[in-house]
């Protein structure tokens, strides 16, 4: 991931709800690139969201 795929990753989270992070972070399962999970798990503990 570069520093734009980053920002735009990081613009879209800004415009999801937390039911909706809190699904994404859960469906990574390590899946996903792990700069993407830790994007969302950062966002979930920034929102204070329990998963």
């Amino acid at each position: 991931m570069n520093k734009a795929d980053v920002e735009t990753l990081e613009r879209e989270l800004a415009l999801m709800t937390d039911v909706e992070v809190r699904s994404a972070y859960l469906a990574t399962d390590r899946t996903l690139a792990s700069e993407v999970a830790d994007l969302l798990a950062g966002e979930c503990e920034r929102r204070h969201i329990e998963v």
